[in-house]
């Protein structure tokens, strides 16, 4: 496979492949991904502004989803911004939402595994300990949580029977 096909795969907007890597013994693939070239706008992972030129760049490493039976690492180039409210900060980056070494979407379906089944099942099923994978789980219900619509009459009413049954 070219690099190209790797990145419409893996889906990342903004981004693409410019090396992989698979190895059929250990069945891991790993790819190196960068930003498009278009793609120039840092933002600072502080404060939300804008910027244009990079202080530095470094490679980080986190896991996504498995290509069928192999385990997928993407090793993504992170630039650092020097941002005059906050200082040397590492650029946002949607598909990371977190320091965790995992992608948004790995984060995403192992919530989603924790939905239909235990935390010691889920851990299993995707090789990681349950502590990892309640860390996860939170971390997805947080972002589901902002997500979600707020509806001010539900809560009225659980305020109601909050105070109704207090006395």
């Amino acid at each position: 496979m070219r690099d190209n096909e790797f990145t419409k795969i893996l889906n990342w907007p903004g981004y693409r492949v410019f090396r992989h890597e698979i190895d059929e013994t250990a069945m891991t693939l790993r790819l190196w991904v960068r930003r498009k070239r278009g793609n120039r706008k840092l933002i600072c992972s502080g404060c939300g502004k804008k910027f244009t030129e990079a202080h530095d760049y470094y490679q980080r490493e986190v896991r996504d989803l498995p290509w069928r039976k192999y385990q997928t690492t993407v090793i993504i180039e992170l630039y650092r911004v020097c941002c005059p409210d906050c200082g040397v900060r590492v650029e946002k980056v949607l598909q990371l939402p977190s320091k965790a070494p995992f992608s948004k979407d790995f984060e995403d379906a192992v919530g989603l595994a924790c939905e239909s089944a235990s935390v010691r099942q889920v851990a299993r099923q995707f090789g990681l300990a349950a502590s990892t994978v309640r860390a996860i789980d939170l971390r997805y219900l947080e972002r589901w949580n902002a997500t979600r619509r707020k509806c001010a009459k539900t809560a009225w009413i659980l305020a109601i029977s909050t105070v109704s049954l207090a006395n």
